[in-house]
């Protein structure tokens, strides 16, 4: 029987083996980015087959399992060595406050999907801020301040910085609008401002789902550039003052965050939602919901 198998075995690999290069890139496609990678010790011919083998790129620091700096190593030298010259999909979840991801780290892996022209494009720190036992430590009356603008000034520092638009100005392609191929954007745990959200919405036509949550520096969201937009999920944007949403498509609106965040009180303008039949909200974080025109 163990005999049998092996000369199956065998019989598959010759028959693999005898495939055209561009059948076996095909093959390849169809397991993730790393499995895929791995092939290439195989043989001389396998060596650089995975290169070209994937549009999908997608990295998760807790299936790595081998430490935060391996991790980024990782994820850096397939951004190197991968061929495609556009990607369907990027999504890079990792963990938070990692000493080993920089400033510098983040905005080489965006400068990666920009140049790729990226479809979909997730970025998700994942772990625990513990942020309602900080503000407890901060402010032992936080509860009370619901009114005021007032978020501990070091939380922060906890979530990861998206580029300021100063710099995302300054990579290849730029010129032609960044993220002009995006359908949909996930930001979990990244700081980013409002200067360079309006950027992204401005020049992202095709943006169809917005996914962010935690982060601090949005303060003011005008969603009234983004035709096809259909879903909009917001959550624990801990600066968050004032939502404006404009959309002829959009059909799901969901909002949610920690119940005892510290500022409650957030303005809402709906404003041309036709189709909007979905809303999910935390009445608990709600203090001003919607004025829908």
């Amino acid at each position: 029987m163990e005999v049998m198998k092996r000369k199956n075995a065998s019989k598959a690999s010759r028959n693999m083996n005898s495939l055209p290069d561009e059948i076996i890139v095909i093959v390849l496609s169809f397991v993730t980015i790393c499995e895929a990678a791995r092939t290439s010790v195989l043989s001389r011919r396998w060596r650089h087959l995975w290169r070209s083998a994937s549009r999908t790129l997608a990295f998760d620091s807790a299936a790595v399992g081998s430490g935060d700096d391996a991790f980024v190593s990782l994820v850096t030298q397939v951004m190197a060595l991968h061929r495609c010259s556009n990607i369907d999909k990027l999504s890079i979840r990792l963990n938070l406050r990692s000493p080993n991801v920089t400033d510098l780290v983040i905005c080489d892996w965006i400068e990666f999907a920009v140049q790729r022209q990226v479809i979909i494009f997730e970025l998700e720190a994942s772990g625990d801020i513990s942020v309602v036992e900080s503000w407890s430590h901060l402010e032992p009356n936080f509860s009370a301040r619901a009114n005021i603008n007032y978020v501990p000034a070091d939380l922060s520092s906890c979530c990861y910085n998206f580029p300021v638009l100063e710099k995302l100005l300054t990579l290849p392609l730029s010129n032609r609008s960044c993220f002009a191929s995006l359908t949909s954007l996930k930001l979990v745990n990244f700081n980013i401002d409002d200067e360079t959200m309006d950027y992204i919405l401005s020049n992202c036509s095709f943006l169809g789902r917005l996914y962010l949550k935690g982060g601090t520096g949005l303060r003011n969201l005008n969603v009234v550039n983004s035709p096809s937009l259909k879903y909009l999920t917001l959550g624990s944007c801990w600066d968050l003052i004032k939502l404006k949403v404009s959309g002829a498509n959009l059909v799901y609106f969901e909002y949610k965050g920690y119940r005892d965040h510290p500022r409650l009180m957030i303005g809402f303008c709906f404003e041309n939602v036709p189709l909007l039949s979905e809303v999910i909200k935390d009445t608990s974080y709600f203090m001003s919901f919607l004025s829908r025109k």
